[in-house]
């Protein structure tokens, strides 16, 4: 993780937000922070930038207590190419990071994965034959997969196979016509249903040979307990990322796609029956939020998937720096961790962006080292959207929306973004009481939150 750019605009809620962020207008949180696959933590409540513990609480850590010292801190190597005294380029950091999380020959077996050294499957097609003919890049090696299943005479069979590649565009995705008779579409499940089947035109072979045309020894294959999967492709495959293992807790317990989604992801699949598209873009998000951003968390990683993300935690072992950019006021309880601050008068939207901005650009030449960590609360103005037709649109959200787009172009890669849209009016008398009795009194509604990663 090279930033965490966090931006909080305190006047503009979610009903605003969503009204006025479209693809014509506000590219750049169309493409991020509007799209589910990308866009993590939405609609999750937290305290107003009006709140003095705003700061203190987004900030929670095993250290909030603490009154002096850091702990103990560790040192940071640069990773380097085995090759070569450089150190890795992005791609070959991020491959690295997604290496580490296959699964062990072990682990394929404990989790009942077709095995080449188990004589049930020896009629079963083995990946590790077909060997790359040219390179591939990240978008083609990392991809997700699901499968769909009815029940034949002969046990459950393959209905849909559905490939998507690391960008979540769907290459692949075909209804499967099986070798035996259907007894039941479990259409509540699977989704199929008699018409799906009477207009399938593929049976298992065919979609053995489509599948190798995308996938080969060197693939990375992720999903959702892609063991049943791989049993009704009849295809034994070694580089697997089971996001139920990924996810399994301390006592080996697994849970649910859909209970992952709705906790990490904060979207709601399967809502009627499964959709393969879905749940393949579903597990490849969830892969992406633990490898790529929660395992940059080391409170996380030590805590073994059972404790929030602790930032300040990752600020001190990393011996990383924190940016707020606010008033002393509110930053003051960050203060006792020694951590280092620039105090922006006015948070004024320009002069916000500015420093942000000012900073990535003195990282990039290498003249000082800033902040990993760059947080701002920016007050938004009276012209949130722009109403009336015609003419240029300098409307407060379209000038966000190209000042995110020039931080993100100024960011090393490897950066998180974390916006966030709140209401500045005050709750009602009610609502008031209402937060008071539930512990939630200072946090603001309606409030849209969204953390996405911008390779």
């Amino acid at each position: 993780m090279q930033n965490v750019i966090f931006l909080t605009v305190n006047g503009v809620n979610a009903e605003q937000a969503e009204a006025g962020i479209s693809k014509e207008k506000t590219p750049f949180l169309e493409k991020h922070f509007n799209s589910p696959g990308k866009c993590l933590m939405r609609d999750t409540p937290f305290f107003s930038p009006d709140n003095e513990r705003f700061w203190e609480l987004f900030f929670s850590s095993k250290h909030s207590n603490d009154h002096g010292g850091l702990g103990s801190k560790k040192k940071i190597r640069k990773q380097k190419n085995e090759h070569s005294d450089q150190p890795l380029s992005y791609e070959e950091t991020l491959l690295e990071k997604y290496t580490t999380n296959l699964l062990t020959k072990d682990e394929l077996q404990m989790n009942l994965y077709p095995m080449d050294n188990l004589p049930i499957y020896e009629d079963y097609l083995k990946t590790s034959d077909y060997k790359p003919t040219k390179t591939q890049s990240i978008k083609d090696l990392i991809l997700g997969v699901d499968c769909e299943m009815v029940r034949t005479c002969q046990g459950m069979e393959l209905a849909r196979l559905t490939v998507i590649n690391f960008d979540y565009e769907v290459i692949y995705d075909e209804f499967i016509k099986p070798e035996n008779p259907i007894d039941d579409y479990l259409t509540k499940y699977s989704g199929i249903t008699v018409e799906h089947m009477n207009n399938a035109t593929k049976g298992l072979k065919d979609a053995q040979q489509d599948f190798l045309k995308f996938c080969n020894a060197d693939t990375f294959l992720v999903g959702h307990s892609l063991e049943n999967d791989l049993q009704s492709l009849n295809i034994i495959h070694e580089k697997i990322i089971d996001t139920s293992v990924l996810y399994m807790n301390t006592k080996g317990y697994k849970s649910s796609l859909k209970n992952l989604s709705h906790h990490y992801l904060h979207i709601d699949i399967q809502k009627g029956s499964h959709d393969s598209a879905e749940d393949a873009k579903s597990a490849l998000a969830l892969a992406k939020f633990k490898i790529e951003i929660l395992d940059n968390f080391e409170s996380f990683v030590e805590k073994k998937k059972t404790a929030q993300l602790d930032i300040l935690e990752n600020i001190f072992s990393s011996q990383k720096t924190l940016l707020p950019l606010d008033e002393s006021p509110f930053i003051n309880p960050l203060l006792k961790y020694a951590i280092f601050y620039d105090e922006v008068k006015s948070r004024g939207f320009d002069e916000i962006t500015a420093k942000i901005l000012k900073w990535l650009r003195m990282k990039a030449s290498g003249v000082s080292k800033p902040p990993s960590i760059m947080a701002g609360v920016i007050k938004a103005e009276e012209n949130i959207i722009q109403e009336e037709a015609g003419g240029e649109d300098n409307s407060f959200l379209v000038r966000f929306d190209k000042k995110c787009q020039e931080i993100a172009e100024k960011c090393d890669k490897n950066t998180v973004f974390l916006i966030v849209f709140c209401d500045s009016k005050e709750n009602s008398g009610a609502q008031k009481k209402t937060d008071e009795a539930q512990g939630s009194a200072g946090m603001k509604r309606p409030q849209s939150l969204g953390l996405f990663f911008v390779p």
